[in-house]
Formats: structure tokens, sequence, C-alpha cells
């Protein structure tokens, strides 16, 4: 039976060290990539400054409740890397100003209202959607989901401020061609406040 000698055994140790060495450092790069990446796609779903722009320029011009770009494409995101399925999505920015309302009593609905193929015909969505089909976050609430409508209720508003948010809607990637028509209803008091459309399309 032959022995590694001395020499032999400092070469073994040393290759052993230098493979727990490449190892720490690929888990260290891996991880790295994992955060830098995943933070992306959480960053994207922040207000922009230009979609911020646009919310304060329309509740100036008069709006209580304002959608600026409401009418957009889908386009396809999430990886499995982050723990997410691919998906075909759209966020929207939403805006609503408190003009002389009694603080707090805002209830934010938002309803999935139908779809149309490009021809003009109703799309049958039966078990299209899934449980994230509907995601929004606004002011200090926490994000709510919904499969075809959201509720908030109670949302902060005090008197003369703007809260924003973000409204996204996931669609599968089998989602048929067409437009896909959601509306976002603000009642306070019993009372519709204000409302708006948006419109995503799928190519």
């Amino acid at each position: 039976m032959k022995f590694l000698g001395k020499r032999g055994m400092e070469i073994a140790a040393g290759t052993i060290i230098m493979l727990i060495v490449s190892i720490v450092v690929l888990g260290l790069a891996l991880t790295l990539t994992y955060n830098v990446f995943c933070a992306a796609e959480d960053t994207a779903r922040d207000i922009s400054s230009q979609n911020r722009d646009q919310i304060n320029r329309l509740l100036t011009s008069g709006g209580r409740v304002v959608v600026p770009d409401n009418n957009r494409e889908a386009r396809v995101e999430g990886s499995f890397i982050c723990g997410s399925s691919r998906s075909q999505a759209v966020d929207f920015a939403i805006g609503i100003q408190n003009r002389g309302q009694t603080q707090g009593g805002f209830n934010v609905q938002v309803n999935f209202e139908g779809a149309t193929d490009n021809s003009g015909g109703e799309i049958d969505t039966a078990g299209l959607f899934g449980d994230n089909h509907l995601l929004i976050s606004i002011g200090d609430q926490d994000p709510s989901s919904g499969v075809t409508s959201i509720d908030i209720s109670n949302l902060n508003i005090p008197n003369g401020q703007t809260v924003m948010g973000t409204l996204i809607v996931n669609l599968p990637l089998n989602a048929p061609q067409g437009q896909y028509q959601y509306s976002i209803r603000v009642i306070q008091g019993g009372q519709l406040y204000g409302a708006q459309m948006a419109y995503v399309s799928v190519r």
C-alpha cells in the first residue's frame, strides 16, 4: 500500500483548502447576483419621478383620482431565480387627493371589467387569472391582491394631501391577445369620489 509523503499531504490539504475557498466565493457571487437581480425587479415597482410629476400635474388640473399613462402594453417579466413565475405584467401609477373631505374614510376598489379580442369580441377569461392577477400598494396600507377585484377600506388621506400608489396587473403568458379593462373607483362617505379606467394590451 502506497502512502502519501509529507509533501503529498501538503499538496492534498492545499487543494482541499482551495476548493473550499472557491465554493465560498462562488456562493457569495451567486448571493450578490440574486440580491441585485431581484432588487431590480422590486425597484421596477416604485413610482418613477416622471409619473409623480404627471400625477401632480393632473391633480393640479382638477383631477381628484388620476392614473397617468392608463393604456399600456403588457411585458413579460418575473423569474424563477427570484421565486416568481414568468408573467405578462403592467404597473399603473395612481394618485388620489383629498379635497376638503373628512380625514380618512376613503375606499379604493379595483375591478376587472372584461376583455375584448382584436376584432372586438369578448374574451372568455374563466380560470385564466391567478391569485396575484391584481396587486395594489397605496398610501400607508399593506399591499393587497386579488383574482378579479380588490377592495381597500379606510385609506387615510389628510385633508389637502395626496397619496400615491401602484396597481400591478399580472397576466399569464397564455393570455389571449386583446385589451383587458380595469376600473379604479374611490368611494368616500358612501359616494363615488372619483374613478379612472386602466387598459392592458396583450400583443
